[in-house]
């Protein structure tokens, strides 16, 4: 019982955290391209469990692994690329829906046609700082990256 709980606990969590990406977010300089994104948590759809995550946040999530990705989108391809295993995800991506929104969604395809979504805005936060942030959902899995300097 437990254990459910904690599941749709973090269902809930993962639910909000998209509602506020999509919400606390500012139109201005919104891009995929160019950034350099810093990995912070992979999460299985299925459940919301964390399975990965940086080391930064690795005393938040105990039982998830820690890893570290490299993620860079370029001329509509999008390459993620697990640091320690060098194992790729390559995907084309194309923009979906309106430009007045406070994000820019796309769809994401990979060369067998498989597909997948993927959210790129502006978070701001309650003590005035913000920052871009790219949420990728693709294969059961959803990667949380955030600008880094």
């Amino acid at each position: 019982m437990k254990k459910t709980f904690i599941i749709v606990a973090m269902l809930v969590c993962l639910v909000c955290a998209c509602v506020v990406l999509c919400a606390c977010s500012s139109d201005d300089g919104i891009t995929v391209e160019g950034v350099v994104w810093g990995f912070d948590t992979a999460s299985k759809v299925s459940d919301g469990k964390v399975i990965e995550c940086s080391e930064s946040n690795a005393e938040f999530y105990p039982e998830a692994k820690v890893a570290d990705y490299e993620c860079s989108a370029a001329d509509g391809r999008l390459v993620i690329v697990n640091k320690a295993t060098q194992s790729k995800i390559e995907l084309t991506y194309s923009k979906i829906g309106n430009k007045t929104t406070k994000e820019i969604n796309y769809n994401l395809k990979n060369e067998d046609g498989n597909s997948g979504m993927m959210v790129v805005a502006n978070t701001n936060y309650a003590d005035g700082h913000s920052e871009k942030t790219l949420v990728v959902s693709y294969d059961g899995i959803v990667y949380y990256f955030t600008e880094r300097a």
